[in-house]
């Protein structure tokens, strides 16, 4: 069973015995005592250790070098491990290099961690290697050496170059033969550490909360838990997840993990950071089908990637999706990805859905839109797929006029927006999107003239745009409900089974309400 470990670090001892008992009480396997900021140890710290439960606890006391805040040299370090060690049944982490400089500090350390009653494992001590400057020369070589001294569990962290640092990592975890610890740190080694019990890791590790972190990209202790359901990853999950730059504020791995849980579904949702150079997205997109033993399953695509990915796919697309020139959604499928555009049906079925009508009944419907760009390039594509009459306008004359003319669209001028004909107002531009949402896009006093009003923007939940045209008696439609259509559609396509929508409306509603909504 892989061990989740939750780091905790304190500047006395007060201060770490609280937080200790804070991570055993929301779930931690195991706590990591950091001692880098404490002085020196008193009795009342190492009597206090000795009565922690066996094999519940590692002690470690990290140089800056190796990622911690301790001044003291290799050897008062270890003395101070030997302290803590000596007559408990916890475990001590050391690093691997000082290790090899002193026959001393390996005999002392060696016999603090005598194998003891109780003890989960043969070896009671880690030791460990962190590259923070990115990947080292040769990390199987240094498992090797490291695995090569006796009865000791290797661990392994290093800075990824990139996301595809964690297949890797993986990998060599996979592949050991005994006990290891392997993590890629950084936003871009979470898979390493969410994925650790899919691969047999010994253990991985994590933050007990978001204002005490040791490492680099630790995921907190309770989105280990709650978000991931990590306790639930086994051998069989199947990986799923959101590629993007930047991606952590993606609300999708709460919609999408919960949906799972819902429906059954043995699979996990992470967020993935891609940056937009080299190849990197088409390597991570290739080294998923590669390494098959991580079960990619699916992927959801936002920008700046969803116009590359169609390349990339070539006539593996949609046709609509293709039409459209972007693919929010990858679904893996006989050992290649196909490729789709959920925007475009989140946009229908949220306007019949305000309407109360069916897609086939919006057949002739005038609309009025406004924006050009990516989100306007799926809303119109799906409209003109339905039959409706739709006439654009956009603050860039030609970007309008290039879009009506491959769709089949009207033109009006953007100064001229307000003299609309339509019967539905629909905005895909991002005026009144937070961080400025007392912004809006259309003149309030010109709203009367329509049924409805339909902003694509979900954050925040009632814009400017919808307020004003509540006030002026029109229906009004969240991109709220966009946006969970678009990820149900994904679900469907993934799984092949119908998700909650309600459970994942009401998430992104409390997602946006804690945000500020």
């Amino acid at each position: 069973m892989t061990l989740l470990i939750a780091s905790v670090s304190a500047g006395t001892g007060d201060e770490l015995r609280t937080r200790v008992g804070q991570a055993f009480s929301a779930g931690a396997d195991v706590a990591e005592l950091r001692l880098d900021a404490i002085e020196s140890l008193d009795d009342d710290l190492v009597q206090w250790a000795a009565g922690l439960p066996a094999g519940k606890w590692i002690a470690t006391c990290r140089p800056a070098s190796e990622g911690g805040a301790s001044t003291h040299s290799a050897r008062q370090r270890a003395l101070m491990l030997v302290a803590i060690a000596e007559g408990a049944q916890g475990l001590i982490d050391f690093e691997f290099a000082h290790w090899r400089r002193s026959a001393r500090t390996r005999a002392r350390l060696a016999d603090a961690v005598g194998t003891k009653p109780g003890a989960p494992t043969d070896s009671r001590l880690i030791l460990s290697h962190h590259d923070f400057t990115g990947r080292p020369d040769d990390p199987r070589g240094i498992l090797r050496m490291i695995a090569a001294e006796e009865g000791v569990i290797p661990k392994l962290a290093w800075m990824p170059e990139s996301i595809c640092d964690n297949f890797e990592a993986l990998d060599l975890v996979r592949s050991s033969p005994g006990p290891v610890i392997v993590i890629c740190m950084g936003e871009a080694g979470l898979p390493s550490r969410v994925l650790a019990p899919k691969v047999g890791a010994f253990a991985t590790y994590c933050a007990p909360s978001e204002d005490i972190t040791t490492a680099p990209g630790q995921a907190t202790l309770a989105q280990m838990t709650d978000l991931y359901r990590w306790r639930r990853i086994g051998t069989d999950t199947r990986l799923f997840g959101v590629i993007g730059w930047p991606v952590a504020h993606s609300m999708s791995p709460l919609l999408h993990n919960a949906a799972f849980d819902r429906a059954g579904v043995d699979g996990v949702y992470l967020p993935l950071p891609i940056e937009p150079r080299d190849r990197v997205l088409e390597d991570f997109l290739d080294g998923c089908l590669a390494n098959d033993w991580l079960d990619a399953a699916g992927f959801s695509v936002t920008v700046p990637h969803k116009s590359r990915v169609v390349a990339y796919l070539g006539d593996r697309v949609d046709e609509l999706a293709g039409r459209i020139g972007a693919v929010n959604t990858l679904v893996v499928s006989d050992g290649g990805y196909r490729g789709y555009n959920t925007d475009y049906c989140g946009a229908l079925d949220a306007l019949t859905a305000g309407l109360g009508c069916e897609r086939n009944d919006l057949r002739g419907t005038a609309i009025d839109l406004l924006g050009a760009g990516g989100a306007a390039r799926a809303v119109v594509a799906g409209l003109r797929e339905y039959g409706c009459d739709v006439t654009l306008s956009n603050i860039i004359p030609q970007d309008a006029a290039t879009l009506a003319e491959e769709f089949g669209c009207n033109v009006r001028a953007w100064g001229e927006r307000d003299h609309g004909t339509g019967s539905i107002l629909v905005n895909c531009t991002s005026v009144g999107m937070r961080p400025v949402p007392d912004e809006t896009p259309f003149p309030a006093d010109a709203l009367g003239r329509y049924e409805a009003v339909f902003d694509v923007v979900y954050n925040p939940m009632r814009t400017r745009l919808l307020g004003d045209a509540a006030r002026a008696g029109c229906r009004v439609i969240s991109g709220v409900e966009m946006f969970v259509n678009q990820a149900a559609e994904q679900f469907r396509l993934w799984t092949g089974r119908e998700p909650d929508k309600g459970l994942m409306r009401d998430l992104v509603v409390r997602g946006l309400r804690k945000a500020g909504e």
